[in-house]
């Protein structure tokens, strides 16, 4: 693997299908979404999730993230890592598709610091990022590692529900 791309739907759709070549895929949108055309569910290390962008409570006729959802990350990881360019998006490409990015690259680099160092990279850039709390809280306990802990460490998180975050690096950004 060379580089983990995280993208918003819009970007995913008009992005992904000009690489060349083969890719890594994490596509997750609610379950009421369609697959967008570039997943192709016959190719080898391309996941598709669904599940509603929810952390800790359960919201009305909502279906939050499930460890179900982070095992087949897991599971799929290694055919995932094999490619050069994974691309990983969701609906708005801050929460669920930072969370997977973090995990797979935790999965590639073996160190939990090091794999929210790469997403917070990608908020130091200018890209607004709020890796979803539960989907690392589950990655955490199936992988016996801290990734909640390292991410709440280079975000402060103000509120769960209101968008706001603050990156240590004193940049401060509304989603």
């Amino acid at each position: 693997m060379e580089e983990i791309i995280t993208y918003g739907l819009e970007e995913a759709i008009e992005e992904i299908p000009k690489h060349e070549g083969r890719y890594g895929l994490v596509s997750i949108l609610s379950p009421e979404d369609e697959t967008p055309d570039f997943y192709d569910e016959r190719e080898l290390g391309h996941v598709s999730l669904k599940f509603h962008d929810i952390t800790w409570r359960k919201k009305m006729d909502m279906v939050p993230p499930h460890v179900s959802h982070i095992k087949k990350i897991l599971a799929n990881s290694g055919d995932i890592l094999s490619h050069d360019t994974i691309f990983c998006h969701c609906w708005a490409g801050i929460s669920r598709s930072t969370a997977a990015a973090i995990i797979l690259h935790y999965m590639d680099m073996g160190r939990d610091s090091l794999a929210v160092t790469k997403v917070l990279n990608l908020a130091l850039e200018g890209r607004i990022v709020r890796p979803n709390r539960c989907m690392l809280h589950m990655a955490d306990l199936l992988l016996d590692t801290r990734l909640l802990h390292w991410a709440e460490l280079g975000f402060n998180y103000t509120s769960e529900y209101t968008g706001e975050y603050t990156i240590n690096h004193g940049m401060k950004e509304k989603v």
